[in-house]
């Protein structure tokens, strides 16, 4: 959730809380949260669970040593 917070002074006004991202979480993993936040704050590493019928693509990288020569 997150909340856009405005201050006038000494006054502390939040918004509702809506949302920050949509998604279907898996079960708590061994440490017991659904999510990890990047060190960058910028980006969240999400454990969800596949819907039936849906299908990822794979990418392969061949001659992937060449780019580390430079």
């Amino acid at each position: 959730m997150a909340v856009t917070v405005s201050i006038n002074g000494a006054t502390f006004r939040p918004s509702p809380p809506r949302p920050l991202f949509n998604s279907h979480p898996a079960n708590a993993s061994a440490n017991g949260y659904e999510y990890a936040p990047a060190q960058d704050g910028q980006r969240f590493l999400v454990t969800t669970v596949k819907t039936e019928g849906e299908s990822s693509p794979i990418t392969v990288v061949v001659n992937w040593t060449a780019g580390l020569k430079k």
